[in-house]
């Protein structure tokens, strides 16, 4: 980590222990026992936060959260104590594992068994997903590959490459980009709700006290809504829907700290305010 950090110029921030340590595959892989982790990271928080340049320590990053939940239960208080975040995989069914005290981070999932969708369907399940790990607190979300080679035909990456130097965005890109670029790294999250069920609404707040919102309309039809609690003149936004990636939205003027806004059916839009 030294070496690519003060070598090779990577600016590395955080480190997982291990990948998967519950896993044999075909590829490379070490498998832990419980007690063999719980050793294991313990040292390697050592080292690392011996190097006093701030990197933060995490495990055990289990194929699924019920394994990352077996592992942290099975580690001494001792060794808890030393890791800076939890890392889990969202493979499988959802298990609570933010209940240590400690940062968690969900650092990988994708749809590796199944066909690729690459439509605005698919991207509302990631959409959905992300919105909800954020409502539960946990503080980052990535999906598993930037590009899918084109001997795979699978949900594995956010762009597909095909034969003859064809590839295809997928939706879940462009939505990922609706979160990504609203709700930047040290911004407070901040209540954010509707008393529309097929709403789903994740906010936050910057340094200076500017907010973001993020919408998602899992509805088919359009719906027109009042956005409330806002503190600046204007707002300007952006929105994936099945015909739109990311695309810019004409910029809103601010009456009253609100402002009224329709969204189409089956859309992820995402405003910010100036």
């Amino acid at each position: 980590m030294n070496q690519y950090r003060n070598v090779f110029g990577f600016n590395i921030k955080w480190v997982s222990v291990q990948n998967e340590p519950d896993l044999a595959t075909p590829y490379a892989s070490a498998q832990y026992t419980t007690s063999e982790l719980d050793q294991v990271s313990a040292k390697v928080a050592d080292v690392v936060h011996s190097l006093n340049q701030g990197v933060l320590v995490g495990a055990p990053e289990g194929s699924n959260r019920t394994a990352s939940n077996n592992y942290m239960n099975s580690f001494s208080a001792t060794t808890r104590a030393k890791l800076d975040f939890v890392s889990v995989h969202d493979y499988s069914t959802y298990v609570e594992v933010n209940h240590y005290g400690k940062p968690l981070i969900a650092t990988e999932v994708s749809n590796f068994q199944t066909a690729n969708d690459p439509s605005i369907t698919d991207g509302l399940k990631w959409a959905n997903m992300i919105a909800a790990d954020l409502k539960r607190g946990e503080r980052g979300w990535l999906y598993w590959w930037a590009v899918n080679p084109a001997s795979s035909a699978s949900g594995e990456g956010l762009i597909n490459l095909g034969a003859n130097n064809a590839y295809t965005v997928n939706k879940r890109l462009y939505v990922m980009g609706q979160f990504s670029r609203y709700l930047r790294p040290d911004d407070t999250r901040i209540l954010a709700a509707s008393s529309d069920s097929n709403l789903v609404a994740i906010g936050g707040k910057n340094g200076t006290g500017r907010a973001s919102v993020v919408l998602i309309n899992n509805s088919t039809s359009a719906i027109t809504t009042t956005i409330s609690g806002l503190t600046m003149a204007n707002v300007s936004g952006r929105r994936t829907s099945a015909t739109e990636d990311l695309a810019k939205l004409t910029d809103v003027a601010v009456a009253g700290g609100a402002m009224t806004v329709t969204l189409p059916g089956k859309s992820v839009t995402s405003y910010v305010e100036y």
